[in-house]
């Protein structure tokens, strides 16, 4: 057998006169483990070069995860908002509001808005939802850039929810810049708080399809319609302990007063919100523009809409007739209630010409008298403006001669005891014939229903001017 080498006995080796711990030897290495030297040379150098390549990655993604969970300063998010604005321009809303530079603007202030609502939230996670709101709106420069036209564009406004308190802690935003808005959902998830949820990017999924959403994926102004704003309320949460809100969505069109609100209903399911109810309903804007906002009190919503008329119809700055719709949000189901007129006297006459004009009117109405003095009086030419269907009417050749517009509506209750109610009608001919027809209808409660007993028509049809005078 052959002796063991001297360089493998002590302690300490050199392999190669490689330095691998040890004293240097001037032995020759044994010629049957030359061999082995360059494999284990060149494993000692992958080694190494694991190890140092190693060690950047690591720097890397440890900086990615910092950046992702640790809060933004919000001092500079403060700063990149006020740059933001002094970007947009101060001209004319309508006109410079909708150019693609300016629209890509909003989007960041949008995005700007939502980082410092969680890096505020991350700093201050005992925040209430008013505090956070007041902050929000406290990023607005002081004073504010020169607004045109009077329209207060740069105006910010937000109002905020708590849904769920603790370490899971979760709030529903309502941001709105000027006439645009969002709602967004921040959670507390691994200590920090991260949006998980944007109306709008919920709305872009549906946009394809035109799903119930889509207004809110409109950036520039239109006639009607137009791009949303916002305003969250806190609901009952259902029977299982799911947290419930509701939003309140409102258009800002370019002109027009008849406009179409949307109020959403939206539970919390542990992970994002889900719609429980998506609702569109037709509002007057009255004196400076105001829509009506919906009323909240416990499980009860309530929206003041403007009634749909089969034959008449009021100007769209009347918000006649006034329909209530309500939304009863219970521990199980969400139900909606029928609609109830603010004047049912409105409908019943509106029923009444309808019957009239497309068929038998039912004895439970009116009767076959007033049936016949409708038709016997009534002048030709405002028969035949009853009579259109303003769905297949050329609104651009006839004007306002596709239907009959209320002039005006009065309603007087009278003999009560008996419970009957005069209504005074007055009814505009169209744009092109200054022309009106006043008529006093005699509604009497029989039972449960009403009924139309009288229907007085004076002769001949009198001009608006004279009526004037």
């Amino acid at each position: 057998m052959r002796a063991a080498s001297p360089l493998l006995e002590g302690p300490d080796l050199r392999l190669g006169g490689l330095p691998f711990g040890g004293v240097e030897s001037s032995q020759p290495l044994p010629h049957d483990l030359l061999p082995v030297t360059p494999r284990i040379r060149f494993r000692v150098r992958r080694a190494q070069l694991v190890a140092v390549l190693a060690v950047p990655m690591i720097l890397i993604a440890i900086g990615a995860i910092a950046a992702q969970t640790l809060p933004r300063s919000l001092d500079q998010l403060r700063a990149e908002y006020g740059t933001l604005i002094a970007k947009l321009p101060t001209g004319d809303e309508f006109q410079t509001w909708s150019d693609p530079d300016s629209q890509a603007t909003l989007r960041q202030v949008r995005k700007i808005l939502e980082d410092w609502t969680v890096s505020y939230l991350n700093l201050r996670p005992d925040a209430s939802a008013e505090t956070l709101a007041q902050d929000i709106v406290s990023l607005n420069p002081d004073p504010l850039p020169a607004l045109p036209l009077g329209f207060e564009h740069y105006t910010l406004r937000a109002n905020a929810l708590q849904l769920v308190a603790g370490q899971g802690a979760v709030y529903a935003v309502a941001v709105n810049f000027g006439r645009r808005g969002s709602v967004f959902v921040v959670e507390r998830r691994g200590g920090f708080f991260h949006r998980v949820w944007d109306i709008r990017e919920q709305a872009a999924k549906e946009a394809s399809h035109c799903g119930p959403l889509a207004y809110w994926t409109v950036e520039a102004f239109a006639y009607s319609g137009g791009c949303l704003t916002g305003v969250v309320y806190l609901l009952p949460k259902s029977a299982a302990g799911r947290p419930r809100f509701a939003v309140d969505a409102t258009p800002n069109p370019e002109a027009g007063n008849e406009q179409t609100k949307q109020v959403s209903i939206w539970e919390w399911d542990g992970h994002r919100p889900r719609a429980l109810l998506i609702r569109d309903y037709e509002v007057s804007f009255q004196g400076e523009g105001e829509a009506p906002p919906i009323s909240v009190e416990g499980p009860w919503i309530e929206m003041q809409t403007k009634g749909v008329s089969q034959v008449l119809s009021m100007t769209a700055d009347d918000a006649r007739p006034v329909v209530r719709r309500r939304i009863l949000v219970g521990p199980t189901t969400v139900r909606e209630l029928a609609p109830e007129f603010d004047e049912p006297e409105c409908k019943v006459v509106d029923d009444v010409l309808w019957c009239m004009l497309h068929g038998h009117c039912p004895s439970s109405l009116t009767s076959k008298t007033v049936v016949r003095t409708l038709r016997r009086n009534l002048e030709p030419e405002l028969l035949r403006v009853l009579q259109r269907n303003p769905a297949a009417c050329d609104t651009e050749k006839e004007g306002w001669r596709c239907g009959a517009m209320v002039a005006s509506w009065n309603v007087y209750a009278s003999r009560q005891s008996a419970k009957v109610t005069e209504v005074a009608v007055t009814l505009d001919l169209g744009a092109f014939k200054e022309e009106a027809s006043s008529w006093r209808v005699t509604i009497e409660q029989r039972g449960r229903r009403p009924f139309v007993s009288r229907v007085e028509i004076p002769r001949p049809t009198f001009s608006r001017t004279n009526e004037a005078r």
